[in-house]
Formats: C-alpha cells, sequence, structure tokens
C-alpha cells in the first residue's frame, strides 16, 4: 500500500519534535553538568545512586540521567526537610532513574509535539506525567515508610503551594489504612486457637 500524504507529514513531524527533544536534552545536559562541577558543596551514595548537595537556594530535586545515574538536591530543600523526609525525596527521585521515568515522559512529550492542536495528547501527557509521580512515590515509602513519604509531599505542597503533592500524599495515607485493615481483617481469621497475628504492613503496599 503507498504510504498517505498524511502518512509523510506524521512522519516528518515525528522526526523533527525528536530532534528538537534531543536538542533541548543537550542544552540541558551541558546546564546540569556545570552545576554539578562547579557548585556541588556536599555528597554521598544512596541505593549506588550517587547525590550531589548543590550550593542553591532553589526549592529543588531531581533525578539527573544524562550524565550517569545521579540525583541534584539543592541546600535550599535539603535545610528545609527533616532527615527523614529528605529521604524519602532521595528514594523518589532515585526509582525515576532506576524505572527510567524519563524514557516514558519523552515518549509522551513526542506525541504532544506530533499533535500539537489534539487536547489529548497534551491529557495524556499530563496523565503520564501523575502517573509516573504516583509510581515514585510508592517506591518511596516502602523504603522510607508511608508517613515519611507522606509528609515529604505536604512540605513540597507547602514550599511550592502544589495543591497535587497535597492528594499524593492522601493517597497513600489512605491506601497504607486500607491495606492494613484489610491485613488485620484477614489475620484475625488466622487458625482455629483464637491467636491472631498484630503486625500491620508498614509500607504503601500499592
Amino acid at each position: 500500500m503507498g504510504e498517505s500524504r498524511s502518512d509523510r507529514w506524521s512522519a516528518r513531524s515525528g522526526v523533527g519534535a525528536f530532534r528538537a527533544l534531543a536538542d533541548a536534552d543537550r542544552s540541558a545536559r551541558r546546564r546540569l553538568n556545570v552545576v554539578a562541577r562547579t557548585a556541588t558543596y556536599d555528597r554521598e551514595h544512596i541505593g549506588g545512586v550517587e547525590v550531589l548537595y548543590v550550593d542553591s537556594p532553589a526549592l529543588l530535586a531531581l533525578a539527573e540521567q544524562f550524565g550517569g545515574r545521579r540525583i541534584l538536591v539543592t541546600r535550599g530543600l535539603r535545610d528545609a526537610l527533616g532527615p527523614a523526609e529528605l529521604r524519602a525525596v532521595l528514594h523518589h527521585e532515585r526509582c525515576h532513574l532506576l524505572r527510567r521515568h524519563h524514557l516514558v515522559l519523552r515518549i509522551a512529550a513526542v506525541n504532544v509535539a506530533c499533535f500539537p492542536s489534539l487536547r489529548g495528547a497534551r491529557a495524556f501527557e499530563k496523565s503520564v506525567h501523575l502517573l509516573i509521580e504516583m509510581s515514585a512515590d510508592d517506591h518511596a515509602a516502602r523504603a522510607c515508610g508511608v508517613d515519611a513519604t507522606a509528609a515529604a509531599l505536604d512540605a513540597l505542597a507547602d514550599l511550592h503551594g502544589a495543591p497535587t503533592a497535597a492528594l499524593r500524599a492522601d493517597r497513600l495515607r489512605r491506601g497504607f489504612s486500607a491495606a492494613a485493615r484489610s491485613y488485620q481483617a484477614k489475620s484475625s481469621r488466622v487458625g482455629t486457637n483464637g491467636s491472631h497475628s498484630s503486625v500491620i504492613p508498614t509500607s504503601s503496599g500499592l
């Protein structure tokens, strides 16, 4: 079958969009490498991932996949969070690196670039971004506990004025409570000697 004009246009648009995103990635990579090289004042490793603390008052933590697996955290955010909250943020960002979430986001971004007039494309991109954040929240909750992760999200909601982070914190707490109640109900029916476990899960289980 022959290739239609629409197919050729879509193919050209896709190539152009990918090239534009690649150029943006290279520019971001150069900027981040400069920051990491000139402004780092402390560093540590968490689960095989390097964490660089950057001397900046900005409130920022990001998973940087351009120069290897590493996380950049600003002094401003480090000072604004408690130790448990910061650890939850680090595990959240580590999840983005380990699961290569940037590739999923890139696919969604290419979709928007190819079809900029489609409202569904932008809605798809927003949904993908939210689902990825929720997946990283769950990873952090399993590693650090629901309370610490939810507290970190609440803190970020206050710092950035981002109500979505507060809703994600509430989702974790509600999911944990439901899992705990279910576990307790099942435990109470174990055996016939009347004894049952009182252990309650300490992760989101999502």
